[in-house]
C-alpha cells in the first residue's frame, strides 16, 4: 500500500514539475499589450427593432472597420430605455449558397 502512494506522489509531483516551464513559458510569451484594440463609441439610439436588418440605423452613423476583413463594419449604440448595447455587424460574403 505504501509503494502505490509512493508511486502516485511521484506521479503527481512529476506532472507539477513538468507543468512549471509551460506555466513560465505562456507567461513570458503572453502579448503585453493586445494586437490590435480600438474604442467604439456608442451613442443614443432609441426604438430599434432587433430583427436583422439594419435599414432604422442612421446613415451617418460611425462605423468601424476591421484590418484583417476588409469590407466588414461594425456599428455600435446604446438604448437606454431598455438598458441595451445594440450591435451591428456588416460582413459581406461572396458565396450565398448555403450548403455544401
Amino acid at each position: 500500500m505504501k509503494r502505490v502512494k509512493s508511486v502516485a506522489m511521484k506521479a503527481v509531483l512529476g506532472l507539477i514539475l513538468a507543468a512549471i516551464p509551460l506555466i513560465v513559458l505562456a507567461f513570458l510569451l503572453w502579448p503585453s499589450k493586445p494586437a490590435y484594440s480600438e474604442a467604439a463609441e456608442a451613442p443614443i439610439l432609441k426604438s430599434v427593432v432587433i430583427d436583422g436588418k439594419l435599414d432604422e440605423w442612421p446613415t451617418g452613423m460611425q462605423r468601424y472597420t476591421f484590418h484583417n476583413r476588409p469590407g466588414a463594419e461594425l456599428r455600435v449604440a446604446y438604448d437606454p430605455d431598455r438598458n441595451l448595447l445594440l450591435v451591428a455587424l456588416e460582413v459581406p460574403d461572396d458565396d450565398l449558397g448555403g450548403g455544401a
